[in-house]
């Protein structure tokens, strides 16, 4: 058997977070899922900006950020970076073919956030984060 490499440790941690936060979220309990995100994040970032050549590890990112924009304060922020960073990766030919509808998945979820009316639950001219907290499990 192979020896457990530093990344290889990561992303069993990132996948554990990822299945944590999934749970809690599930379960309603968005301390825990939020947490969960946080942690998926940090190790999902220190791993993109050891290597910003590997396509995996930044497609890897826009995943967690994906998911962290769930629990996140301010989740426009959090998928504007997520799609800035599935465009770059686009833009130099190292998205995979199977990703690229991530884009436009990101663009929907953002133009929702843009317009909380058109989700089911919310009233017109109340924004995401404060009255209209159905949202988040509406995207």
């Amino acid at each position: 058997m192979a020896d457990v490499t530093p990344e290889m440790r990561g992303e069993v941690e990132q996948i554990a977070s990822d299945a944590d936060g999934m749970l809690e979220s599930k379960q309603h309990h968005f301390e825990g899922s939020k947490k969960a995100f946080e942690a998926s994040l940090g190790i999902r970032q220190k791993l993109a900006q050891s290597d910003p050549n590997n396509a995996i590890w930044q497609f890897d990112l826009v995943q967690a950020y994906i998911n962290y924009a769930y629990v996140a304060k301010d989740p426009k922020a959090v998928l504007t970076k997520a799609l800035n960073l599935t465009l770059e990766l686009d833009r130099t030919g190292r998205l995979a073919p199977r990703d690229k509808p991530t884009i436009k998945y990101l663009r929907g979820l953002l133009a929702k956030i843009e317009r909380p009316e058109k989700i089911a639950g919310c009233q017109p001219g109340i924004r995401p984060g404060n009255a209209c907290k159905p949202w988040k499990n509406r995207l």
